[in-house]
């Protein structure tokens, strides 16, 4: 277990603020990844991003999955990792290559705030207003509404002037979901950026 104090970032001093009970377990069983990478890359993040997240570990046997059955299962053969919303945890499974494993954390951290910290009315903006009318990031954002907002997270992170080649998207990730408005968008609103 891994203990660090997290930088405020812009959007944390609008806030009120944020105590986190974050554990970062086991990467010192691995030697690609840095601790001191972990940290940066969560650092980063809002704090309100990262409520209720209890745990990022490292998992290369998926062990954190209790299931055995889902562990054979195929997207799960060849995935990098998971977020396990019951446990509220994010397992990654291979940190041998640092862009993948960028880009794995901060998509399952996206899972988390789909399913845990946007809230209804957003998600539902999402689904209803964005997903189903735009255009997608990467091929597996079309597979369906939560695999597109965690891809559209990750390339508002990584990628942002990719991400901005779908405006909507950005848009929504840019003033919804980093800067937090406090209203939810109406969709005739959202569809001017079209």
């Amino acid at each position: 277990m891994f203990n660090f104090t997290k930088s405020l970032t812009e959007t944390d001093l609008n806030r009120a603020k944020i105590k986190l009970n974050l554990k970062i377990t086991d990467f010192k069983k691995q030697h690609a990844v840095k601790i001191g990478l972990v940290v940066a890359l969560i650092d980063r993040l809002p704090a309100y991003h990262l409520t209720q997240l209890r745990e990022i570990t490292y998992d290369p046997r998926q062990l954190t999955i209790q299931n055995p059955d889902e562990r054979l299962g195929h997207t799960l053969l060849s995935a990098k990792g998971v977020y396990l919303q019951h446990k509220r945890m994010v397992a990654i499974f291979d940190t041998e290559d640092q862009a993948v494993f960028r880009h794995t954390l901060y998509h399952e951290i996206g899972h988390h705030v789909y399913f845990v910290v946007i809230g209804q009315e957003l998600k539902h903006t999402w689904v209803t207003a964005i997903c189903r009318y735009d255009s997608f990031i990467t091929d597996y954002a079309s597979v369906n509404a939560a695999e597109d907002f965690a891809e559209s997270y990750v390339n508002y992170l990584l990628a942002p002037n990719e991400l901005m080649s779908i405006p909507l998207k950005f848009h929504f990730m840019q003033e919804y979901v980093f800067r937090t408005k406090m209203a939810v968008p109406k969709p005739e609103k959202l569809n001017i950026l079209i």
